[in-house]
């Protein structure tokens, strides 16, 4: 009875935790960009016993194209549920069906350290995994500063003082990631080249890494520039890939160096605590404070598609133009063929003629 029970208790267990799938808080929510919104949320087991759209562990997301310039929102990916809440309206822009897109791992890129006495960095660097079929699948590296989504970013190992609180400065070295073209719906090519930046002061060294065939393992290698040395890794990995920055497993010299940049901290933006740097531009969603549900997010599909383009300029200006009748009726004098045919033309209605005198 005892193993009978116990195997129930573990069943029951497994069967709950198919049922969720929580997205760290700063991604939930409702996101615009400049050709689309994308709507996340953590799938639960109230949504999935309407109609069990999420696999174990996945949640899908919600992704509406503003196509036609921005003139039509297409709800281009939601969940099943999704489009038994809301009907969807089946046009040429709209297709009938929505594609699915699943997050079906989260993998933060801020070290968090084994001691929990140490201060916590901020968690705001994840890359995601995609499916978005069975045989496609992505993964996107993504960071959140101040409710903007970036693409291109670095993670700095977090650095400690003695009281165990973490060190806010731009010194040391940044991780890259590789670069995607965001949330979308098709799988997306690995990139073969991604950097590591090294900050020291008023110096940038922009290291190459690219992709390889090597193992991941935690070799070093130098970085000489003036009188100083710098320890670099050998591999580092994103996305699932390996990339280095030297020739074979055994090479001691990291090819493609060039020389240092001037470090300009006013091209980046960086979160809290300094361990995630983001390209100072502009941003490839932003969160919408106000609004943070489905239904807010159909509000606005519904008053976009309610617009009315406005009608395109005539191709050419309205003018009074002169027929010269008195010269067609001339040309015409005297022509028994021309008079048989306006004969039959009177038969049938007025002339152009006849409505200007």
């Amino acid at each position: 009875m005892m193993k009978k029970g116990f195997f129930i208790g573990v069943c029951f267990l497994l069967n709950f935790c198919t049922f969720s799938f929580q997205l760290p808080e700063k991604l939930e929510g409702l996101w615009e960009g400049k050709d689309r919104y994308v709507f996340l949320e953590s799938s639960d087991s109230e949504q999935n016993e309407n109609d069990n759209p999420y696999s174990a562990d996945t949640c899908e997301i919600v992704i509406v194209l503003k196509e036609y310039y921005g003139w039509y929102y297409d709800r281009a990916a939601e969940s099943q549920a999704h489009s038994l809440e809301e009907e969807r309206i089946a046009n040429a822009a709209t297709h009938k069906e929505a594609e699915h897109i699943k997050i079906v791992k989260i993998d933060s890129l801020i070290n968090q350290p084994q001691d929990n006495t140490f201060e916590l960095p901020e968690d705001c660097a994840w890359e995601l995994k995609f499916n978005f079929s069975k045989y496609q699948q992505n993964r996107i590296p993504l960071c959140v500063i101040d409710d903007n989504m970036y693409l291109k970013f670095y993670v700095k190992q977090a650095q400690w003082d003695e009281d165990r609180k973490i060190i806010t400065s731009q010194n040391g070295q940044w991780l890259g990631n590789a670069d995607s073209r965001g949330i979308t719906l098709d799988s997306q090519l690995q990139i073969q080249n991604i950097g590591l930046l090294l900050v020291d002061q008023a110096l940038l060294f922009d290291i190459r890494y690219w992709f390889s065939d090597m193992d991941f393992y935690d070799g070093l290698v130098k970085l000489r520039y003036n009188d100083k040395e710098y320890m670099l890794p050998k591999v580092i990995s994103s996305c699932g890939q390996n990339y280095t920055c030297v020739s074979s497993f055994r090479s001691k010299k990291i090819r493609n160096v060039v020389e240092p940049f001037s470090f300009d901290a006013e091209k980046w933006v960086y979160n809290k605590d300094m361990t995630v740097m983001a390209v100072n531009e502009e941003a490839y969603l932003r969160k919408l404070a106000d609004k943070n549900t489905f239904s807010d997010l159909m509000l606005l599909v519904k008053a976009a598609n309610a617009r009315r383009k406005p009608d395109p300029p005539p191709l050419f200006d309205d003018k009074e133009l002169d027929w010269h009748w008195e010269l067609i009726d001339y040309l015409e004098k005297d022509n028994n063929i021309i008079k048989e045919v306006r004969e039959r033309q009177r038969k049938f209605g007025p002339r152009g003629k006849d409505f200007n005198e």
